[in-house]
């Protein structure tokens, strides 16, 4: 669209109008619409994103890990408690910013000098990236959701999971939450196009995605549930499948040793930071077994909205009615890892950020089939529902913004010690 107002720019200068007709202007609007909410959500996910980091202060108590441990000397990170991708692409990060710097004169010295002192640099670049990626993550989750409910179910998709209270906080966090979703999602779309497509190339891919996925955090081992699925729903010779699904299944550790090659050169130092992790969260795990699922339930309900739930249900049952194929290989990950984490006994929402994009398109495609009941007012009946979904996010949304906006109490405190 923005290249075809570059194409009617001479009528605009003699007519003052890009458009000639009302779909011209309906698609000229939409995308001014469209401009807006993008600026808005990039401006959300930007403003206050160096809070703190005049005093080395994080957001996020694995900010500090991470960045740590992704600006080490050498390829192997010497800590096992992530997986290394993720801290390969950290370095990279540095090392390309360090020398871009250092070209434009920024920086002078060596890169261990910019590494050891240099606080807000390291962190800052991490967080950017982070916005990037949460940026990448709303595109991928249009296009899943177009794939799988049409264009206006991929657009409320993405509006969804851009207004998400998790998913907007998490943004701008210099850690593995957000890199992870964007490989989960990676994953998912190359499953869907196997299961649909089929082929030995496709299932190859699947099971690479799944590996990386895992070498970017443990737990996502629940991610590779899929490939069974894809190649047990999928319609096709039944010899076929299971050549396939050998293949997807081959290249999840091959993908996973080739990201995480000091799994194998440093087994002992991995396997002391594994267990120490189980150890840590271990005690966690303990009580009644389905006491994790509700506290789950409890917090997806805070964080997300209760109507956003109830329209995941909702988008559940009638993806099965139309397509029971479709609704299980989209549903399953998100039910899998819900069991396994709550199982474990974690409490945190961000373990379910990478279920997200797959709970709003699930939830998009619901506003999107209960409009088609109403064909008259479909229109008003599509806005409703969205709003009803956002407003409980967006109020959470502006509290967020506001303290992103307030001065950091810490940096507060420092000065006024430093003065007197």
């Amino acid at each position: 669209i923005p290249f075809s107002w570059i194409v009617r720019y001479p009528d605009f200068v003699m007519e003052g109008r890009i458009y000639h007709n009302a779909n011209q202007k309906k698609r000229f609007l939409i995308s001014l619409a469209w401009i807006a909410f993008g600026c808005g959500m990039l401006y959300v996910r930007v403003v206050g994103i160096g809070r703190g980091l005049t005093i080395g202060g994080t957001w996020h108590p694995d900010e500090r890990l991470s960045t740590a441990a992704g600006i080490g000397a050498d390829l192997s990170p010497h800590w096992f408690h992530y997986p290394s991708l993720y801290l390969y692409g950290l370095q990279f990060l540095h090392l390309a910013f360090f020398f871009l710097f250092r070209f434009l004169g920024i920086y002078e010295g060596s890169f261990s000098a910019f590494t050891a002192g240099a606080i807000v640099p390291r962190y800052l670049v991490a967080r950017l990236a982070t916005v990037a990626l949460s940026g990448a993550v709303l595109w991928m989750t249009w296009r899943m959701g177009r794939a799988v409910g049409g264009k206006r179910t991929g657009m409320a998709a993405s509006i969804l999971l851009a207004c998400n209270p998790v998913h907007l906080f998490l943004s701008r966090c210099a850690t593995v939450s957000m890199p992870l979703t964007a490989v989960v999602l990676l994953a998912v779309m190359a499953v869907w196009r196997w299961f649909l497509l089929g082929g030995r190339g496709r299932a190859a891919w699947s099971g690479c995605l799944v590996g990386w996925a895992v070498a970017v955090k443990y737990n996502l081992v629940t991610l590779g549930i899929l490939l069974p699925a894809a190649a047990l729903l999928r319609r096709g010779e039944a010899r076929e499948r299971r050549w396939e699904l050998g293949v997807a299944l081959a290249f999840v550790p091959l993908a996973y040793l080739v990201a995480v090659p000091y799994t194998l050169l440093d087994f002992s130092t991995f396997w002391r930071d594994v267990t120490a992790e189980y150890l840590l969260h271990g005690p966690g795990g303990e009580g009644p077994m389905l006491a994790g699922h509700w506290n789950y339930l409890v917090i997806s309900a805070e964080a997300y909205g209760l109507p956003l739930l109830i329209a995941l249900f909702a988008g559940a049952f009638l993806l099965l009615r139309r397509s029971p194929r479709r609704a299980c290989l989209l549903t399953l990950f998100p039910l899998f890892h819900w069991l396994v984490m709550g199982a474990l006994g974690t409490r945190l929402s961000r373990y379910l950020l990478p279920t997200l994009p797959l709970v709003t398109i699930l939830a998009a495609f619901a506003v999107e089939e209960v409009a088609r009941f109403f064909p008259t007012r479909k229109g008003v009946i599509r806005a409703a529902l969205l709003l009803g979904l956002l407003l409980p996010m967006g109020i959470r949304d502006l509290r967020l913004v506001e303290t992103f906006r307030s001065p950091d109490t810490r940096e507060l405190a420092t000065h006024w010690i430093e003065t007197h």
